[in-house]
């Protein structure tokens, strides 16, 4: 599928020579303007981010409190429970902010969650928080915080849609997100368990909050351009 995105500062779509013109048959062939740059870049700070709620967030329940799958059901039904809540709340951010904004509060969101996790990663792994209840309170609602980072996939792909060119482009470049997130869960995934053994479970988080800059950066991006606002 083609992957279409619309070039900042014009009203018209502009393609390169290798993009097919509408209703023209065409498999495998990116179309992708200059501003596709920047969902592209978002895509790959959002797959870095990802990391955290599938890899690293376990990792505190089962490495920093030595506590098993059991717990970690427990604490995913209650993240599922209050993201039930949660969801709806992204939905009517959505059509009060618009994308870009929800965009710029997601990635807010994200910094906060990420730097409370890794302030409970530290405190965790060297014993700061001491034998009470404390430690294991704190690394709780740091993994039910870094699970709620998921019901922000609303807002990624209405961004999607309302980048593609055609509605059948949408499919290609939520397609092509996917590939860059593959690409990132065999390559970011290896790195920063190294960071997390050699030099704490901490600085994986506080990587993380750098990435969520970097997210910060492309909706303010996308909010000054008006690319959203033209489709």
């Amino acid at each position: 599928l083609p992957v279409s995105f619309l070039q900042s500062g014009s009203e018209k779509p502009l393609r390169s020579s290798m993009c097919p013109e509408p209703g023209t048959l065409a498999v495998g062939i990116p179309c992708i303007s200059g501003s596709a740059t920047f969902p592209i870049i978002f895509t790959a700070v959002y797959g870095c981010q990802k990391r955290m709620r599938i890899v690293f967030a376990p990792w505190l329940i089962v490495e920093l409190l030595a506590m098993g799958a059991d717990t970690l059901a427990l604490l995913g039904m209650a993240a599922h429970l209050i993201g039930s809540r949660f969801s709806p709340v992204i939905g009517r951010m959505l059509d009060r902010l618009g994308v870009s904004r929800s965009l710029a509060v997601e990635g807010g969101y994200f910094a906060g969650a990420f730097l409370f996790a890794a302030f409970a990663a530290w405190g965790a792994a060297s014993g700061r928080f001491g034998d009470g209840p404390l430690e294991a309170v704190l690394v709780f609602l740091a993994y039910i915080l870094v699970m709620l980072t998921d019901h922000f996939n609303t807002v990624h792909t209405v961004m999607m849609k309302q980048l593609s060119l055609r509605p059948e482009d949408v499919m290609g470049n939520l397609s092509l997100g996917l590939s860059v997130d593959h690409v990132l869960a065999v390559t970011v995934s290896g790195g920063f368990g190294v960071i997390w053994k050699v030099w704490g479970p901490q600085y994986v988080f506080l990587l993380a909050v750098a990435c969520s800059a970097v997210h910060l950066a492309v909706a303010g991006y996308l909010e000054k351009s008006g690319i959203l606002k033209k489709r």
